[in-house]
């Protein structure tokens, strides 16, 4: 199966390589083929995540790409 996968971390304290290596993980344990890891850095309370939104754009125009 394709998947994608996506991290936040805020401006302060958190690893995105932390997130990229649990979701690494999770793939090889699922065998899941993981096609891209999209990322934002901002803080939870921006609901502006261009990376998210993209992501979602992505899902949206490629329903059965995924399954």
């Amino acid at each position: 199966m394709k998947v994608y996968g996506y991290a936040r971390v805020s401006t302060r304290g958190q690893d995105y390589e932390t997130q990229e290596d649990r979701i690494l993980t999770y793939c090889k344990l699922k065998e899941f083929e993981l096609v891209k890891i999209f990322a934002d850095k901002k803080s939870g309370k921006d609901m502006d995540r261009p990376e998210l939104k993209q992501m979602l754009a992505v899902l949206d125009h490629n329903p059965y790409q995924i399954g």
